[in-house]
């Protein structure tokens, strides 16, 4: 029995996978089988009983795509040198397609065509558009229809859009760190990547380029201080040095929780966060005092524009997109927070 061997042709946009077809006898009398063949631009495999001389491909206006194929007749007199051939979509269970019912009601013509020429054994295959269905081309013996080779032919889904993601990184009171992907577009096809929808993972991080968060966060209190003592978050604290990298991470993981979910930035809870307490002295009495101190000296640095160090928020769409900025943190230290006038009352 001829065994049924598979040939693909591995160029853009339009794939030809070829499968020798034949009868017990097996083609002999058109045919002739022929090793694996390589080049640059083909990967080929052999096809029980079919040799194929040259693959050439080029781009005409509109963008239609031809391809063309010779052939060699062993004898070079066979007889049965005459063949019917056709275009047909794939009936097979396996067939590639776009989906289960994309060739409905489509004219296979419309999409790709073919010319035999007997006198320079040469096929010229021509890919009119973009096609969702496998297309199977038959090239039978007129002298017998048992001798015959098939061609399927696939079209490489074209990307026509790449994915993008907008994103919003200034954080002020009452947003969010948003995002959004536009997932990339890719034209119909059999074969290659399509249109999906992709995934995005968003995370932040800081990145110093000249300056830690403990540089911006700055040092606590201390002068004034009854002793160097320092409580945070319900917690103590001998050192200002064990203090401000307490703040830093408090402040890190705030900031993280932004992403990924619907939580939004509140002024207040960045203030809570940059705020602690440090040990003070009164009359008989020993105290610990509330201090904004690292909260402003944090929000001076950060927007003074002296470098680009920050957190950034980076965002990964399956490597497909990708988006990396500073987030920006748009807080008012001052505020305004009413208005008098030196008389309310004016005589004239």
């Amino acid at each position: 029995m001829t065994k049924r061997k598979k040939w693909t042709i591995a160029l853009s946009l339009v794939t030809l996978t070829l499968v020798g077809v034949g009868a017990a006898a097996g083609l002999t009398n058109g045919f002739r089988n022929e090793p694996a063949l390589t080049t640059e631009t083909l990967s080929a495999t052999a096809v029980e009983n079919i040799r194929f001389l040259k693959v050439e491909e080029r781009e005409l206006a509109n963008g239609v795509i031809e391809k063309k194929i010779g052939y060699e007749l062993v004898p070079a007199d066979a007889k049965n040198a005459d063949f019917n051939c056709y275009l047909s979509w794939s009936e097979e269970k396996d067939a590639h397609k776009e989906n289960a019912t994309w060739k409905e009601g489509k004219e296979i013509g419309d999409y790709m065509t073919y010319a035999l020429d007997t006198t320079k054994k040469e096929l010229t295959f021509r890919c009119l558009q973009p096609f969702g269905h496998e297309i199977q081309f038959v090239m039978a013996a007129s002298s017998n229809p048992d001798i015959q080779a098939k061609l399927s032919m696939d079209y490489r889904r074209k990307l026509l859009s790449p994915a993008s993601i907008t994103a919003n990184n200034i954080l002020k009171d009452g947003t969010s760190l948003s995002y959004k992907v536009t997932n990339e577009t890719y034209s119909i096809g059999t074969i290659g990547e399509g249109t999906r929808e992709l995934k995005a993972t968003a995370s932040i991080y800081y990145e110093n380029q000249g300056r830690s968060i403990g540089d911006m966060l700055g040092s606590p209190i201390i002068t004034g201080a009854y002793a160097e003592s320092f409580r945070y978050q319900g917690k103590q604290y001998g050192k200002a040095s064990d203090l401000v990298s307490a703040v830093e991470t408090g402040l890190t993981q705030y900031l993280q929780s932004l992403t990924g979910s619907s939580k939004t930035f509140l002024e207040e809870d960045l203030k809570e966060i940059l705020t602690y307490e440090y040990y003070a002295y009164r009359t008989y009495q020993e105290v610990y005092l509330p201090s904004e101190k690292l909260y402003t000296q944090f929000l001076t640095a950060y927007s003074d524009g002296k470098d680009k160090s920050g957190y950034y928020l980076s965002i990964d769409a399956e490597g497909k997109a990708s988006y990396k900025e500073r987030v920006d943190i748009d807080v008012e230290l001052v505020k305004l927070s009413g208005i008098e006038f030196e008389s309310d009352n004016i005589e004239f």
